[in-house]
């Protein structure tokens, strides 16, 4: 290797490195999105961003256990979901992405009672979800 390419492939391998450790941290579940995992539950419930909402208006977790939740976007333009507690903190986000897409996230463990779903882009876009 040429000895004037060493000092550029040392900086990129440094950011490089830098970013890949950025993207390991943590982060609280309001702080950031959380990534999709790999494939649904068959039974988990499936909620449809059509039309600027949320289609169903209502969906139904099991509470005490972890639930995938599969969020489809049918329009073309960007959504995310989001579960709010009562008092309108975030216990989950997931990634704003386009239509026609799909995403599967693991929800958190929640207690019963009934959460507020929401669209960070259209916050006139909201649902419920009720953990039983």
């Amino acid at each position: 290797m040429p000895v004037a390419t060493k000092p550029l492939t040392v900086r990129l391998a440094v950011l490089a490195l830098t970013f890949g450790l950025a993207g390991c941290a943590g982060a609280n579940a309001g702080d950031a999105p959380s990534a999709p995992t790999g494939s649904p539950d068959p039974a988990a419930p499936r909620v449809v961003a059509r039309d600027i909402a949320f289609q169903p208006g209502t969906v139904t977790v099991r509470a005490g256990a972890a639930t995938d939740l599969v969020f489809d976007n049918e329009d073309t333009a960007p959504h995310d979901i989001a579960v709010l507690a009562s008092d309108g903190s975030v216990l989950f986000r997931g990634d704003v992405f386009s239509g026609a897409a799909q995403r599967v996230y693991r929800l958190p463990v929640l207690k019963a009672g009934t959460y507020r779903l929401v669209c960070d882009v259209h916050p006139n876009m909201v649902g419920t979800l009720v953990a039983r």
